[in-house]
């Protein structure tokens, strides 16, 4: 039996809803699909029983050190799920950001793979000002923050305007990137879909 689903429903039905992937690692993929589903499907009759948001899977950049599945794993997961996209982000908001964790590389490749398999591909993670030239050499579709978008850079700070605006300001423009896109919840497109 399924634990007990406490039901808040959102005042506006979301286009997104993920759902991450810590203490799954060394699970067969069919039980991974079967748990995965069963998640969703609880999350969605909890907060949005009406809604058909877009499914996102989150891989998170520690992989083992939070019982994670490897982030291609995810990916592969995703894939055979029929999901709309991989968000990378990390698990342990106190420690490393994203790109100390991740090359840049192995991001990128990953990005390629996502486009080719249909796939939005999203990052998060401390994610900073100073991270824009990376971010935009890697490609995601969408880029998650939450510190850079805060008074003093501290995720647990009201969210500033201001904050935003500088880090909108950065981001690099060459490369098809887009700026007149974003959500109140601070997630900015780095180029269309």
């Amino acid at each position: 039996t399924s634990p007990a689903v406490s039901r808040f429903e959102l005042p506006v039905a979301p286009d997104f809803i993920k759902l991450g992937t810590t203490k799954l690692a060394g699970r067969s993929s069919e039980d991974l699909i079967s748990a995965t589903r069963r998640a969703f499907d609880r999350a969605c009759e909890a907060v949005c029983p009406l809604a058909s948001p877009r499914r996102i899977l989150v891989a998170y950049a520690e992989e083992d050190l939070v019982g994670a599945p490897s982030l291609e794993a995810v990916l592969e997961l995703t894939v055979r799920l029929g999901w709309s996209g991989l968000l990378i982000d990390t698990a342990k908001k106190d420690g490393l950001p994203l790109l100390r964790l991740q090359s840049v590389e192995r991001l990128g490749q990953l990005a390629v793979a996502c486009r080719q398999a249909g796939l939005l591909f999203a990052l998060a993670g401390k994610l900073q000002g100073d991270d824009l030239e990376n971010l935009a050499e890697i490609g995601p579709d969408f880029v998650g923050i939450r510190s850079a978008g805060c008074d003093g850079q501290d995720r647990l700070r009201s969210i500033s305007a201001e904050r935003i605006r500088e880090f909108r300001a950065r981001i690099p423009q060459p490369h098809g990137i887009q700026t007149d896109r974003s959500t109140t919840s601070g997630r900015q497109p780095i180029h269309g879909e």
